[in-house]
C-alpha cells in the first residue's frame, strides 16, 4: 500500500471518530423532544419547523452552547476530513487519467465542502438568534442543508465511477 493509501486510511479513520463524537454529542445533547438537528435533515426543514427545534435547544440545559462550542468544532473537522477522504481516493483512482479530468473528478467533494461550511455557518447564526430568526434565513440554511447532501451524494457517485473504472497497477485493465 502505498504512502498517500496509508495517510487516507489514517483519514478515514480519523473521519470516523470525528463522526462518532458528533453522532453522541447530537443525540446525547442536542436533540429536544426527538427533534433532529439541522444537518441531519437532508430534505430540509421548514421556518415553524426550525423555530420549535430551536425553542427546545433553549429549554436543554446547555443546548445553544454545545451546538454552537463542541458540535460546531467538530462539525467543521468533519467535512473536511471527508472532503480530504474522498478527493483522495479520487485521485489515487485515476492516477493514469488525464490530469485535467482527473483534477476535476478529485475537485468534486469540494463542492459539499463548501455547502456544509456554508450551512455551519447560516445554523451557526440560526442558533444564536433563536427563536427570532427569520424566514429567509431559515430558508438559505435549508436550502444549503439539501445542497450539501445533494453534493455529498455527487462526490460518492465520482468516487464510485473512478472505483470501478480505476487504473489497474499491475493487470493494465480497469476492474
Amino acid at each position: 500500500m502505498s504512502r498517500a493509501a496509508r495517510l487516507l486510511w489514517g483519514c478515514a479513520g480519523l473521519a470516523a471518530l470525528v463522526f462518532l463524537a458528533l453522532f453522541g454529542v447530537s443525540k446525547g445533547m442536542l436533540e429536544p423532544a426527538g427533534m433532529v438537528i439541522f444537518d441531519s435533515r437532508v430534505w430540509g426543514y421548514e421556518p415553524d419547523e426550525a423555530r420549535r427545534y430551536l425553542d427546545g435547544l433553549d429549554n436543554m440545559l446547555l443546548g445553544r452552547s454545545t451546538y454552537l462550542g463542541i458540535f460546531r468544532a467538530l462539525d467543521t473537522v468533519f467535512p473536511l476530513l471527508l472532503t480530504i477522504c474522498l478527493s483522495g481516493a479520487i485521485w489515487l483512482n485515476t492516477f493514469c487519467w488525464n490530469r485535467v479530468v482527473r483534477g476535476a473528478a478529485a475537485l468534486v467533494p469540494a463542492a459539499y465542502l463548501w455547502a456544509d461550511l456554508s450551512e455551519n455557518a447560516i445554523v451557526a447564526q440560526m442558533v444564536r438568534a433563536g427563536s427570532t430568526v427569520s424566514d429567509e434565513v431559515v430558508r438559505h440554511a435549508s436550502g444549503l442543508t439539501q445542497l450539501k447532501w445533494a453534493m455529498l451524494a455527487c462526490g460518492a457517485m465520482v468516487l464510485l465511477v473512478t472505483w470501478r473504472f480505476a487504473c489497474a497497477r499491475t493487470e493494465g485493465q480497469t476492474r
